[in-house]
């Protein structure tokens, strides 16, 4: 359970980002604390000595005029590799174009005319269902 005094200070920029580190910043997205408010915001009065003092806030009224952001996607944080992992090699993105076999089964070459030739494989279908419907009898 994240603290929401330092998810909110992380959100007013009292408490940077590097300084809350990747624990916090996770805990705190996790929890809906997610996105930044500027400096004059109500919700960041409290800490605006703070950040008057290290610089970011000059002071002023705040000024909701500017659009609000609207989405605002969690941190994920990133996947450390542990120290005895060793990078493969590269894996490549996009495949040669062409074929990918040098040869067709059968049926690859019949689905193929199949789909070249939708009404010729209808009356294929007709007539073999005709054929058998006149052994039965």
């Amino acid at each position: 359970m994240p603290n929401p005094q330092l998810c909110q200070r992380i959100v007013c920029g009292a408490v940077s980002q590097a300084e809350a580190g990747l624990d916090a910043l996770w805990e705190c997205s996790e929890a809906g604390h997610v996105g930044v408010l500027p400096c004059t915001h109500p919700d960041c009065r409290p800490y605006m000595d703070e950040l008057r003092a290290k610089g970011i806030c000059s002071g002023g009224e705040y000024d909701d005029s500017a659009p609000a952001v609207t989405e605002v996607l969690p941190l994920h944080p990133t996947t450390q590799p542990d120290d005895g992992e060793q990078p493969g090699p590269p894996v490549p993105v996009n495949l040669p174009a062409g074929e990918m076999t040098p040869w067709r089964t059968p049926y690859c070459r019949v689905m193929e005319w199949v789909a070249g030739n939708p009404s010729m494989a209808a009356a294929c279908i007709v007539a073999g269902w005709y054929f058998l419907a006149r052994e039965k009898r």
